[in-house]
């Protein structure tokens, strides 16, 4: 449990909070104690564990770009029960079109996708790394424009996952949430079954890039890549090029020539990229 709390201290972006502004760091932020029939209150731990298993993220497999994360961090206004409704609806092969997603009734999340979009703190260094990759224009509206009409969608290019399956608000309420699930065994089972689910994903579809943020997970992250790994250094899974880098969200003096350097680095390393 103590390796699981040290890699999620960057996962969550905000502490929970309720709708009047309040902050929550126990399971009613989760939404886990709403009154709730029996047999409803099974069913819903019944989604809760199927999620934390076989929820990845957005995007699709096929995708020649792919960013793994801890795990994804929740809206102020959702709940974890709401969104493990929208994800057993939606979902496909443990994917979900990311503006599907959002747009659900239930989550009604529209700030990323949407007209003038708001950029998302943690995806918008992943976007600019992979623009300038590409050779893509990197001002603020190219970046706003890649987030809300091609991010994680189903039928574009990217395959944006997480190590973990279930989001929470902040770390206190997602390990009170997990551990009410799972024993530590099965937490650790569930985990390694993922990360190897992820590593046979990259060998049998061979993304052109695999991104692999946060330096909490490092034991994690070698367990993917099958060998040794080094912070922000690319090497080979086959034909795919592999980077590790720092969390989005994580302390960065460079600002943004630190992605742009990121990217650069992947340049050298790559063998050429598919046209997009």
């Amino acid at each position: 449990m103590k390796a699981i709390k040290e890699i999620l201290r960057h996962v969550m972006e905000s502490p929970a909070r309720t709708k009047d502004g309040h902050r929550i760091f126990d399971g009613t932020a989760l939404g886990l104690h709403r009154p709730l029939n029996p047999s409803r209150r099974l069913e819903m731990k019944a989604d809760l564990r199927k999620m934390a298993q076989r929820c990845y993220g957005y995007g699709n497999w096929n995708a020649p770009y792919w960013f793994i994360g801890l795990g994804e961090a929740i809206g102020p206004n959702e709940t974890v029960e709401e969104r493990a409704i929208a994800w057993c609806e939606l979902e496909q092969d443990g994917l979900c079109d990311c503006r599907e997603f959002h747009f659900h009734e239930l989550i009604n999340d529209k700030r990323w996708h949407e007209g003038n979009a708001a950029l998302q703190r943690t995806w918008r260094p992943l976007i600019l790394l992979l623009k300038h990759l590409l050779g893509h224009k990197t001002d603020k509206e190219s970046l706003r424009e890649y987030q809300r009409d091609h991010w994680g969608m189903r039928n574009d290019q990217t395959c944006i996952i997480e190590l973990f399956g279930l989001p929470a608000p902040a770390l206190k309420a997602f390990m009170a949430l997990i551990s009410g699930l799972f024993s530590q065994e099965e937490i650790d089972r569930i985990l390694n079954k993922r990360i190897q689910f992820i590593r046979k994903k990259i060998i049998d579809k061979q993304p052109s890039l695999v991104v692999m943020y946060g330096y909490t997970a490092e034991e994690q992250w070698q367990k993917v890549a099958g060998q040794p790994i080094l912070k922000d250094k690319a090497f080979k899974i086959g034909s795919t090029t592999v980077l590790w880098t720092k969390h989005p969200t994580a302390h960065n003096p460079e600002g943004d020539p630190y992605w742009i350097r990121m990217a650069n680095i992947c340049v050298r390393t790559a063998t050429p990229l598919p046209a997009s």
